[in-house]
């Protein structure tokens, strides 16, 4: 038989509130209003940890519902400052029974060799790995 479902990881710390929010118009799929599966919202925060921590908190309660729905979660993250930024906080809430079902792809590789300073790849890896 396949292997059961894990168990649902404790809830994170909640996130701190942005500055401002506003829903994203011309989304695929909504009004714009953030009812819809997949709708977009603009947030702002005062500093880079309040994004980080609230970036975690939606990809961690992406994850799990995508493990519950589909036994896997696909996530495509970009190269840049974007690795540096969420790894530490990800890697310490990540349940790690579940990393093994994370299937991470990098959005936007940059024309370089991996081991430079604006590798996507490499900082991905050195980050993530």
């Amino acid at each position: 038989p396949p292997n059961p479902p894990p168990a649902a990881p404790a809830a994170p710390a909640p996130a701190p509130a942005p500055v401002s929010s506003s829903p994203a118009a011309g989304v695929a799929g909504g009004a714009g209003d953030g009812t819809a599966r997949g709708a977009r919202t603009r947030e702002v925060f005062a500093s880079p940890d309040g994004l980080a921590t609230r970036a975690v908190a939606l990809l961690l309660e992406a994850a799990a519902a995508a493990i519950a729905e589909r036994g896997v979660f696909v996530v495509a993250v970009s190269g840049g400052s974007i690795p540096a930024l969420l790894a530490p906080e990800l890697l310490a809430a990540a349940p790690r029974d579940q990393l093994s079902r994370w299937r991470l792809f990098l959005a936007d590789e940059r024309h370089v060799a991996e081991s430079h300073p604006d590798s996507s790849l490499g900082g991905g890896r050195r980050r993530f790995l």
